[in-house]
């Protein structure tokens, strides 16, 4: 009732609740409340199948879309689309003629297996039945990814942004300059110099082809090199000796449709920007700073090695997860047979847990990624990227730091034990007011 209200006078509104609070249900309350056309925009095909249960529950008529690599009937990739343009010469590639059998809620696997029986491509078929379902029903909602939203706009009046903190997050791709370097020299014969990353991601655009169609063990996926490629800004980290791609989803809403912007994170300029309903934790989670924590930056864990490796060694035992923006920087400071790094482990490290785990803010675990079997996290650094990229991403300081550190911590949630938090960085005390909006309170040890 709170949002309907705030909605009625704001162009834009925010719902910030607990992860399984039940946010979906409100908002599906919402959406037949007022009636009208919805995009509903996600950032996982996963969430859209867990709102479609909150909407049914509403008796609401909605669709499950999905991109073209995942309805393809040749089964071809993205890579196939964009280097081989294999549409052009599917014999599906016709226009659908079996819309007006499709009605009531549907999902993107019943609308594959329409077109497939009528032998026509099923994403041409989801995204006319979705045209014609905008223009003709009075109240419907479209689930989606965030990427596809621009297509249907213009035949909405509400849009919700799931997990909101996805969009103004930066996304970042690592390659290991060794494996761009053996690509160089192994597969295409280039001599060049891997430490520009600027160069070396306009090899890579030019020979993407060659790449794909190379018998050699590339050693790294072409997913992978696509996302490097095509992202926003690309630098070179000397500390990881990694080419690193970063970018952000963005999102550019017309002033004519009323956006809900939800998250268990909303970002803290949300928060201040946008009136919002803030549902706070039934718990708070108390964090340890010690009094005489240091500035852990790269250069002070080089110049004072000592002293941060004093302070790790304090807070150090078994089942401790350390979150960096530097892993090999650590694994020099601490020598010990104990600590695993990201890269020696699999996604599910839980299966059988190193005493103690070193990974990367940003690394492949920065997402999704459960790690309920660690006791102690120990957040070493704030998870900054350099700041000219983060200028040029239009990305706020407290924004970054505050999110990341919401995330990580939530990793390791929920437990029958609150697990213990260490920060060892002392700007985080910039932060902690910013903190204290998601349940998490700094205290000094």
């Amino acid at each position: 009732e709170r949002l309907l209200q705030l909605l009625r006078s704001n162009a834009a509104v925010g719902l910030m609740a607990p992860t399984g609070w039940g946010k979906s249900y409100t908002l599906a309350y919402v959406a037949k409340s007022i009636g009208g056309k919805w995009l509903w925009a996600v950032p996982l095909i996963s969430i859209e199948y867990t709102v479609s249960q909150a909407l049914k529950m509403f008796g609401i008529e909605h669709i499950i879309s999905a991109g073209r690599e995942r309805l393809c009937s040749m089964g071809f990739s993205n890579l196939d689309f964009r280097l081989r343009n294999v549409c052009m010469s599917c014999s599906f590639n016709r226009p659908p003629d079996v819309i007006n059998n499709i009605i009531g809620s549907i999902d993107f696997s019943a609308i594959r297996d329409i077109a497939e029986t009528n032998m026509i491509c099923p994403y041409l078929l989801q995204e006319e039945v979705i045209r014609r379902k905008l223009r003709r029903s009075e109240n419907i909602v479209i689930l989606l990814n965030y990427k596809r939203i621009q297509k249907f706009i213009k035949y909405t009046n509400f849009i919700i942004v799931d997990e909101a903190h996805s969009l103004g997050m930066p996304k970042v791709t690592r390659l290991p300059r060794r494996v761009v370097e053996v690509l160089f020299h192994d597969v295409l014969g280039i001599d060049a110099d891997t430490r520009n990353a600027e160069a070396a991601r306009a090899i890579l655009a030019e020979n993407l082809l060659n790449l794909a169609m190379s018998d050699s063990d590339l050693n790294v996926d072409l997913n992978t090199l696509i996302d490097f490629i095509d992202s926003q800004f690309v630098y070179y980290d000397q500390t990881m000796d990694e080419l690193i791609g970063v970018h952000t989803e963005g999102l550019s809403l017309p002033q004519h449709v009323k956006t809900i912007f939800v998250s268990a994170t909303l970002p803290p300029s949300i928060l201040q920007g946008v009136p919002t309903i803030r549902v706070q934790p039934s718990v708070a989670l108390k964090v340890r700073i010690p009094r005489d924590a240091i500035a852990v930056t790269l250069e002070s864990m080089q110049r004072r090695k000592e002293k941060v490796a004093e302070l790790l060694r304090r807070y150090l035992l078994d089942s401790t997860i350390i979150f960096t923006t530097s892993s090999k920087d650590v694994t020099a400071i601490l020598d010990t047979e104990n600590l695993i790094t990201e890269d020696e482990v699999g996604v599910n490290v839980c299966e059988k847990p190193p005493p103690i785990l070193v990974l990367n803010f940003y690394g492949k675990f920065s997402e999704g990624a459960r790690l309920t079997c660690f006791k102690r996290a120990i957040l070493l650094t704030v998870p900054l990227l350099p700041r000219d990229i983060m200028q040029r991403l239009r990305i706020k300081e407290e924004d970054l730091i505050t999110v990341k550190t919401v995330q990580v911590i939530g990793r390791l949630l929920p437990q029958p034990e609150e697990p213990d938090i260490i920060m060892l960085d002392r700007r985080y005390w910039q932060y902690c007011q910013y903190l204290q909006q998601y349940g998490i309170q700094c205290v000094e040890d």
